[in-house]
């Protein structure tokens, strides 16, 4: 099972997606690239955020097919 995000990481990561659409892949080392040169600079806020957004693009991947 896996840790319950918060709010305003889900939040977060939607409006970066919505923003950044093409930036981002459903790969979370990938993503953690992205976030770097975005400048979220704190390791924790950036590897949850990471994670969502994959979370979030697999999910829209899924969703097209």
């Amino acid at each position: 099972m896996g840790r319950i995000k918060g709010t305003h990481i889900k939040r977060a990561a939607r409006e970066l997606l919505a923003k950044h659409a093409g930036s981002f892949s459903a790969d979370f080392r990938e993503n953690k690239k992205v976030l770097t040169r975005l400048k979220i600079l704190d390791s924790s806020e950036r590897n949850k955020l990471a994670g969502e957004i994959a979370s979030l693009r697999r999910r829209q991947d899924k969703e097209l097919q």
